[in-house]
């Protein structure tokens, strides 16, 4: 897989995901039951971001980030982010029935996609390479589409729903918003 280089510009899909209620969990069931709970969910959730040759910018509250980056001679980014959001709302969906009737919680995750441009800088960080991105205004509208997510959405940009293309089917909310319909 071969991606842009130092100081390149690169199109990217960045994912932020929220599970609203997974933190509750500790208070309902119990630190040590909670874990036991979570943790496959989590591991879950993880698991479908390498899935789809996704970069997982690690957990974040109740849920997390990643970034889809193009391979060269392939612009897919924001069609594997896609099926990486929509593996992610599946996986939960098998939590979300036992966990409402025991426990009253709704587990549903909520996310907003945005495909732009960034800037790829190397950097080390205790001798291990690790790459750092320049996406402020790009992650900024991923933010703002995940806090206008209801639980269950996934809410994208512009960018995101031309590349969906006929994948997937969206359907716009308002200017510059759009909704990947299940």
């Amino acid at each position: 897989m071969k991606h842009a280089q130092q100081g390149d510009r690169e199109l990217v899909t960045v994912m932020l995901v929220d599970v609203p209620g997974i933190n509750v969990l500790a208070d309902v069931l119990g630190l040590e039951e909670s874990r036991q709970v979570i943790d496959p969910i989590i591991a879950l959730l993880f698991s479908e971001v390498p899935r789809y040759d996704g970069t997982l910018l690690g957990p974040s509250g109740d849920g997390l980030g990643a970034v889809f980056r193009a391979v060269v001679g392939s612009e897919d980014h924001a069609i594997r982010a896609l099926r990486s959001a929509q593996g992610m709302q599946q996986a939960l969906a098998e939590y979300r029935h036992p966990l409402a009737s025991e426990h009253g919680i709704d587990l549903r995750g909520r996310m907003g996609l945005n495909t732009g441009a960034v800037i790829v800088d190397r950097i080390r960080i205790l001798s291990r390479g690790r790459e750092h991105f320049s996406f402020d205004p790009m992650t900024t509208l991923a933010a703002t589409l995940l806090d206008r997510a209801a639980p269950g959405q996934i809410l994208v940009g512009e960018e995101t729903a031309r590349a969906a293309g006929s994948a997937f089917m969206v359907r716009s909310l308002s200017e510059g918003i759009w909704m990947i319909e299940s």
